[in-house]
């Protein structure tokens, strides 16, 4: 959904000849970096996200961890 929302957004820019200022283009990077970086550790086997092992913690972040994966 990113990606696509992004896609279209720069095919505007570009058919319309909408100025993309450094702010934009520093949050395309970003979009971009954080993509990449999701497509490698799904690719390595690895998660996300390692989160430190507490009692607490353990319940409610693994389970939201868990669901971040599906995606």
């Amino acid at each position: 959904m990113s990606i696509r929302i992004l896609f279209s957004t720069l095919l505007s820019c570009f058919v319309y000849s909408h100025p993309i200022n450094e702010l934009g283009y520093l949050g395309i990077l970003i979009v971009f970096g954080a993509i990449a970086y999701r497509i490698r550790r799904k690719t390595e086997g690895k998660p996300l996200i390692r989160w430190k092992e507490t009692v607490q913690a353990k319940v409610v972040f693994s389970e939201w961890h868990e669901h971040l994966d599906d995606c």
